[in-house]
């Protein structure tokens, strides 16, 4: 779910999961085999939201994963 409100874009993504998440810092271990190789979508994304100003958040409860990204609109861009 993606809207604007109050000068910001508000996007949401919700997932049903399955078992237990460990948190490591504010996001979720990988549940990857190769953990190496994994993990690092959340923080490209938390590295760019934050770049134009933005926030992250993420939230584990009852089964459900979500992910919350908070981001101000652009001033008039020309």
């Amino acid at each position: 779910m993606a809207y604007s409100q109050n000068n910001f874009l508000i996007i949401r993504f919700e997932n049903f999961y399955e078992g237990e998440l460990e948190f490591n810092e504010q996001f979720p271990v990988t549940t990857k085999e190769n953990k190496g190789l994994h993990g690092y979508g959340l923080k490209s994304l938390r590295y760019t939201v934050q770049k134009y100003g933005g926030e992250v958040s993420v939230e584990a409860k009852n089964q459900w994963f979500v992910l919350k990204m908070l981001i101000p609109h652009a001033k008039d861009v020309r």
